[in-house]
């Protein structure tokens, strides 16, 4: 990640004692992946917004996980995978997770 790098010298650049942590989260939502809940009657459904993934679907190698933030208009939800791939924070999954459905909402346009 020659980001990473970049911004950590740009920090120590300012002024050299300053060494903020610093976590990188992508995000994405062109993957194939879609969910749905099975209701009482047998019908599928999508899933409520705020549902995270995080089992089964997700990559064992890192910390990774699908959350839905919005109601679907039309069709069936896309949720979004996240990936964190630097965590100076060292947050933990459900924080991650909060985090970033909190975010999902902090855009003027959005809902």
């Amino acid at each position: 990640m020659e980001e990473l790098g970049a911004i950590q010298d740009a920090c120590t650049g300012l002024n050299p004692n300053y060494k903020p942590k610093i976590s990188v989260v992508v995000c994405t939502k062109r993957h194939k992946q879609r969910f749905a809940v099975k209701t009482g009657k047998g019908q599928l459904v999508n899933m409520e917004p705020g549902t995270v993934v995080d089992q089964g679907v997700v990559s064992p190698n890192y910390q990774n996980f699908y959350l839905c933030s919005q109601q679907a208009i039309q069709g069936t939800s896309v949720p979004c995978h996240y990936y964190v791939l630097y965590d100076d924070n060292k947050l933990s999954a459900d924080m991650w997770q909060i985090l970033s459905f909190y975010l999902c909402h902090t855009y003027a346009r959005c809902s």
